[in-house]
């Protein structure tokens, strides 16, 4: 059976782009790719690299997609470990002979092959496989003398694979080592470390998920420490933490009633400022009845020690607001596995309720569980309280169209549209009302914006609506801002170029009042969307004089003029 696609060098440096092929493709040379699992359709091996990575190919629907645990590939980037595995998947010969790479043939592809060989990781690689394993040894072990980081991570590395295991925490303890700040490159470096400490607790799930859920508990508490003191920037720490928190998750999923896992999981979610840990239903199994019980009772017990927050209004600020908030978190997934409903809408309720999303947050706690009418409740005293929340006039306005009751539905859309007269609800009222009523409702609306606001918002909801035809009628006598006359340039220039470089000449004028390079190189920009309009007129003499009456009107502008020169050269 064939590969859907045949995949060639070509398609491989197409996804990467040229150096990462290029380095691929010295790995898939210096054998550092070994195949775990091969078939037609997909291909995983273990990449030697910085780090031991899994990378996986394959086909889907004849497109090809991959994955690495490498930060390039954790980013969804096709990397380096992605080529060198499918050059090693297609085969020697096609691999060594990627037609597109230059384009060439013959004596340029010839060079640019001995190149390769002679880059500095096939260089190392080829001297390391010729080297013995007590040289080596030797080696490994003088370089980790002059770097700690790396001899931290060797004697990590030997005490997870060969240590008994109630040494393994020390071993997690000292890969990960103490608090302390890290800059950009420190953190990224640290974080690709770690996926030393990743692959192995990965593979201690398979032989042992009870004693791995131990360890990447124990894991996650030290590194989620490490985590809040870092610059992590690039995300690549917190990929980490979260491949952690997907292994703690799936290393539950196949164990039941595990002592002990209650306390650990309130532990890891207090601790968690980021939400990485997964929802409760993934550790239901795990908990048992008795843990899951044993968890709610804790979770209400620390909610109730918590003082009642009686600060209100928009800017009122909890002192106990993010340990009361992962409570109620947790306390609501507990409440889908026979937690108290009751008990949670009270605590919920004690948090306090400044803001429309607090009260739609009640009244999704009552949806949940079946209790419609009270959660409608909620919404109606929530906009008795803010009657200025849009999201609250949005939620309700949902509720009652869902009721059938369109008309109620309606006037509170129109409500949040006198209040924030935007595109989004000038369109939601008129999905809210039916095509004979939407004519008379759309004058209304548009002769309030016009009369509140002025022309700008009535162009703009007119646009809303692919409403050129009537913008282009009220230009005349219209008066708009200058953002706006940028907008219809783009609106304008399908239909009506010459109307579109109207546009764009009050925008660029507006530009060079700034007289600096960055409001140049804007200006530089639209005139090169006004070239493209005078060309669909076939009107290049046109574009011409408006180059030279700007030579001309703007002359002592010398930076402008050498710019707009070079751009336009010829």
């Amino acid at each position: 059976m064939s590969n859907p696609r045949p995949l060639t060098a070509t398609h491989l440096q197409e996804l990467a782009g040229k150096t990462a092929f290029l380095r691929g493709r010295a790995y898939a040379n210096a054998g550092v790719v070994h195949i775990t699992q091969q078939d037609a359709q997909a291909v995983s091996a273990k990449v030697m690299g910085s780090a031991n990575y899994t990378v996986g190919l394959q086909f889907k629907n004849a497109w090809l997609s991959g994955s690495c645990t490498c930060p390039v590939g954790r980013r969804g980037e096709f990397c380096k470990h992605q080529v060198a595995l499918g050059l090693c998947w297609i085969g020697p010969r096609e691999a060594s002979t990627p037609s597109a790479e230059t384009g060439k043939r013959g004596k340029a592809a010839t060079k640019a092959t001995a190149k390769q060989h002679h880059s500095p990781e096939a260089a190392v690689q080829g001297w390391l496989q010729a080297q013995s394993a007590e040289a080596l040894r030797t080696l490994v072990l003088s370089m980790a003398a002059r770097d700690r980081d790396l001899w931290r991570e060797l004697v990590s590395r030997a005490r997870l694979t060969q240590a008994a295991p109630e040494a393994h925490r020390k071993a997690i303890a000292e890969l990960i080592g103490r608090k302390r700040f890290m800059d950009y490159a420190a953190t990224m470096r640290y974080a690709d470390r770690l996926q030393t400490l990743v692959t192995l607790l990965e593979t201690e799930i398979n032989a042992a998920p009870a004693q791995a859920l131990e360890l990447i508990d124990y894991a996650m508490l030290r590194l989620i420490g490490v985590y809040a003191e870092v610059d992590d920037s690039s995300g690549a720490l917190g990929d980490v933490v979260a491949q952690l928190a997907q292994l703690h998750g799936q290393a539950a999923s196949v164990l039941h009633d595990v002592p002990g896992l209650a306390n650990g999981l309130l532990k890891l979610t207090l601790a968690d400022d980021w939400g990485m840990l997964g929802d409760i239903t993934m550790y239901a199994a795990a908990l048992g009845r008795k843990g899951l019980d044993e968890l709610d009772r804790e979770v209400a017990a620390q909610l109730d020690a918590l003082p009642i927050n009686t600060s209100k209004g928009r800017f009122s600020v909890d002192p106990h607001g993010s340990e009361r908030r992962k409570l109620l978190v947790l306390s609501r997934q507990l409440a889908q596995h026979g937690g108290d409903v009751d008990a949670l809408l009270r605590r919920r309720e004690n948090a306090g309720l400044s803001f429309g999303v607090d009260y739609i947050e009640m009244s999704q706690i009552c949806r949940e569980h079946g209790r419609a009418r009270i959660a409608t409740q909620w919404l109606e005293r929530g906009l008795k309280a803010l009657p200025k929340e849009l999201c609250l006039l949005d939620a309700l306005a949902d509720v009652r169209q869902a009721d059938g009751f369109n008309e109620e539905a309606t006037a509170l859309v129109w409500e949040a549209f006198l209040l924030q007269p935007h595109e989004k609800y000038f369109l939601r009222l008129r999905d809210s009302v039916d095509d004979v009523a939407w004519p008379q409702w759309r004058e209304r609306a548009l002769a309030h914006v016009r009369q509140k606001f002025g022309d700008d918002q009535w162009v703009y909801l007119n646009l809303a609506e692919h409403n050129v035809g009537a913008v282009v009628d009220m230009l005349p006598q219209a008066k708009l801002a200058v953002p706006t006359w940028r907008v219809l340039m783009h609106a304008l220039a399908p239909d009506y170029p010459e109307l579109a470089l109207r546009a764009a000449r009050t925008v660029v004028l507006d530009i060079l009042s700034a007289a600096n390079k960055r409001a140049y190189a804007d200006a530089l920009m639209q005139m090169k969307t006004m070239r493209r309009l005078y060309e669909r007129q076939q009107d290049t003499a046109g574009f011409a004089g408006y180059l030279a009456e700007l030579r001309t009107t703007h002359r002592a502008k010398r930076s402008f003029i050498e710019a707009l020169d070079t751009a336009f050269a010829g």
